[in-house]
């Protein structure tokens, strides 16, 4: 981009003196302004137009038509939900699964790392609670309340897995925040 912006400026000079050597200074000037705004003033003004607008999209939660939290948004609350995490109690595993398609994809996930942990050397198995929460109910709700809940409704599911003979994954939906 250097190379031919140089390029640009150089022969826009160029025909200027040559213009100018015309006779026609007014001529030369305006030559040289108009291709100068045309190579310089353009591209570098529709790059900042762009860095505004994926500024403004970087800083949007919601989606403009249907006012539902878009990818951004999501991420945007998880961070908030990890960041107030209670985290005094280190023994515990938390995995929070964010924008699911499949309505039992976290039973599936818990499964699968509860096969993992039950086929490792150790002699070890987990019992695993799993809690979820519909998104339409996470209006208005504290990132605290959101976490306190969830993490109840799991720890509950989790000690009915480990009452049922242990080395089993229990799901609960958790009550509504708020």
């Amino acid at each position: 981009m250097a190379a031919t912006l140089i390029n640009a400026i150089a022969t826009t000079v160029y025909a200027g003196v040559q213009i100018a050597a015309g006779g026609d200074t007014a001529m030369a000037v305006g030559h040289v302004l108009g291709i100068l705004v045309a190579v310089l003033a353009v591209p570098f003004g529709t790059q900042l137009f762009l860095h505004l607008l994926s500024l403004d999209a970087r800083m949007s939660d919601t989606d403009p038509l249907t006012g539902l939290r878009n990818r951004r948004g999501y991420d945007h609350s998880v961070l908030q939900l990890v960041a107030t995490a209670d985290r005094t109690q280190s023994q515990w595993l938390a995995v929070m699964l964010v924008d699911l398609t499949e309505s039992n994809a976290p039973v599936l996930c818990a499964e699968r790392l509860r096969e993992a942990v039950a086929e490792m050397p150790f002699g070890v198995t987990a019992s695993a609670g799993v809690a979820t929460v519909p998104v339409n109910d996470l209006a208005g709700a504290s990132a605290g309340a959101i976490i306190k809940q969830l993490g109840e409704s799991a720890d509950a599911a989790m000690y009915e897995a480990k009452r049922a003979g242990a080395n089993q994954v229990r799901y609960r939906t958790a009550a509504s925040p708020g």
